[in-house]
């Protein structure tokens, strides 16, 4: 089951890699290293660390080409405590940010982002009103009342303003981030982070990313506390 070629044992790496994520004791992992169905702890953090280390190496060169677009969210874990304490009581919920980042596809090019100065100026967000519009139309009259239901058939598909086609694309997934994105000053600290993650925001490395656009992703509301943003620094 077991092979002798270190460079060939796959299914006791897999199974390591499993056991640790799964916190399995160290003592057991060992254990079953002996009985040669798994790799040492030893192994397994070295393969670990190569991982991080080829993880972080994608990213920095992702993001420095520019050509590049950055998704994050929240997420909420409850770190439970073996023994709670008096100030730690009620403590125990953790608010995180995750973070993927995908290259641009579609013959998409670095003089193709070259427009930032061009969208601060113009900043028309028509196109976004206009979808929006229609969104609440249509769910106004699918899911609201059952008198707006007969308007339904009236309120057609969105027009596309130009009709990209589905690929297939590689995706990076960032570090998770100590911050809670649902402030303003958090919504500022995850996206500064991730841009460090990226390597974007050190000149001696990178193109000026002033110049250029950076497209961020995240849920609803999020055009909303942006435009607070902006208005914090206009």
């Amino acid at each position: 089951m077991h092979s002798l070629n270190q460079k060939s044992n796959t299914l006791q790496s897999l199974l390591g890699l499993f056991l640790q994520s799964a916190h399995m004791p160290y003592k057991v992992i060992n254990t079953l290293a002996h009985l040669r169905i798994s790799v040492s702890t030893d192994t397994i953090n070295q393969a670990v660390q190569s991982l991080l280390q080829e993880s972080q190496n994608s990213l920095q060169q992702l993001g420095q080409s520019l050509v590049a677009s950055y998704m994050y969210d929240n997420f909420d874990v409850d770190l439970k405590h073996d023994t709670p304490t008096v100030k730690k009581s009620n403590d125990s919920l953790k608010h995180l940010t995750s973070s993927l980042m995908f290259p641009l596809v579609h013959g998409v090019t670095l003089d193709n982002l070259k427009c930032s100065e061009d969208l601060w100026r113009s900043m028309n967000v028509s196109c976004c009103n206009q979808f929006n519009s229609w969104m609440f139309l249509h769910n106004l009259c699918a899911y609201g009342l059952e008198y707006f239901h007969q308007f339904k058939a009236m309120i057609h598909s969105p027009e596309p303003v130009k009709q990209i086609p589905t690929v297939k694309m590689p995706i990076f997934a960032a570090q998770v981030m100590d911050i809670n994105n649902s402030t303003v000053s958090g919504n500022i600290q995850a996206v500064m982070e991730l841009l460090q993650q990226g390597r974007v925001e050190d000149p001696a490395v990178t193109l000026d990313a002033t110049k250029y656009v950076v497209l961020m992703h995240r849920d609803l509301g999020t055009g909303e506390e942006w435009w607070q943003e902006l208005k914090l620094f206009s």
